[in-house]
């Protein structure tokens, strides 16, 4: 027999494809209204690929459906929500009625340790900036299906080894300390033959920069990625790789972009909009961005989706540009509804393009 939207969603939500997820069963809310499963899951999809208002909408409906009966898995939801708020108190009080449902709760005991050892701004916010705090999404089915997997590998012989590795690797993320570290950047320090002759005449280049300039970029590159801020970190990189630094400055500013985290629309910072990255595209060129507009051109395959987007026209006033959307995911699109899109800024024979990571557009009916 087959499975149901429902089940299949399931299946892609604990192989973490959260996209697919939002894909499998976005189309299907009116035909589940009633069902809590169908929003936890849509909502903690949403959550995890950083769509935080599609997540507190269907998050709560899940709510509506079972307010009766709390759910623990949602309650930590809605406590990552209130701590991405720097609403502690609210936090706090998620994870004690998760405790109160289910007293072994793991998620909720680590969000309350969490909060009681890190509760300053600046904690919280390096916590969220960093990415860290998805380790307190929920992910219901995850450990189970990961023991599965575990189990079925020991169970070959051949594969015995595997599973035990498997099994370390699992356990070791998941205990883990709860906070992150940037890497360590030693050996891209500038030495000092590139620090007295940071300049090149040779090639064409945008950017005439002087001397304690192409220094000061540099520095400003690595100051910005430990302060988890890519995206200022890439406009720095880029005003060196596209001006007369020399070869070497160019080359350790390129590996400095290896480093670089791919932001959700939880956790981007510093998006630039159109009209500046517009303007002085070079500068901006793998930066990412969430743009707003609507949606037209639309194509779409089981594995693609491409549109262009019209810039700031989701308001139906002005029309700031039209940028062309590829993404190598296929989700459906209406034409008709405002579409939110984290994308990577590209260029292609000078023509500027987003290469999207992720898009959202409602389609939960009124209420």
């Amino acid at each position: 027999m087959a499975l149901s939207v429902l089940e299949r969603a399931k299946k892609k939500f604990v192989q973490k494809k959260y996209n697919e997820v939002i894909s499998l069963l976005e189309p299907c809310v009116l035909d589940y209204h009633e069902s809590f499963s169908f929003h936890l899951y849509l909502g903690l999809a949403c959550l995890h690929e950083g769509v935080i208002a599609g997540a507190l909408a269907y998050l709560d409906r899940a709510k509506q459906i079972k307010i009766a009966h709390p759910d623990p898995d949602l309650l930590c939801a809605q406590a990552a929500i209130a701590l991405r708020r720097r609403d502690t108190n609210k936090a706090v009080e998620c994870y004690l009625d998760a405790l109160e449902v289910d007293p072994k709760h793991l998620l909720a005991k680590k969000g309350l340790d969490f909060i009681k050892n890190n509760n300053t701004p600046e904690a919280i916010g390096d916590f969220i900036q960093s990415g860290e705090i998805k380790k307190l999404y929920p992910q219901p089915g995850v450990r189970e299906h990961h023991r599965k997997l575990i189990f079925s590998c020991v169970g070959t012989g051949i594969l015995c080894a595997l599973g035990i590795s498997l099994g370390v690797v699992f356990f070791h993320s998941n205990s883990s300390g709860i906070r992150g570290q940037r890497a360590d950047l030693s050996a891209l320090a500038l030495v000092a033959d590139e620090e007295s002759a940071p300049l090149s005449g040779e090639g064409d280049f945008l950017y005439t920069l002087t001397n304690k300039e192409v220094i000061a970029s540099y520095k400003a590159a690595q100051k910005y990625f430990q302060s988890f801020k890519d995206n200022l970190a890439q406009v720095e990189v880029n005003r060196i790789l596209y001006s007369n630094a020399s070869p070497a400055i160019k080359r350790k500013a390129k590996t400095l972009t290896e480093y670089f985290t791919v932001p959700g629309f939880d956790t981007i910072k510093d998006s630039f909009p159109y009209s500046e990255v517009n303007t002085n595209k070079e500068l901006y060129l793998d930066c990412w961005v969430v743009w707003k507009g609507m949606a037209t051109n639309i194509k779409q395959s089981e594995q693609t989706l491409s549109f262009n987007l019209l810039v700031g026209y989701d308001t139906r006033t002005e029309l700031e540009g039209v940028v062309p959307i590829v993404c190598n995911f296929s989700l459906p699109v209406d034409a008709d509804k405002p579409i939110q899109v984290l994308g990577k800024v590209q260029l292609r024979n000078g023509i500027l393009y987003l290469r999207g990571k992720s898009i959202f557009q409602s389609q939960q009916p009124a209420q």
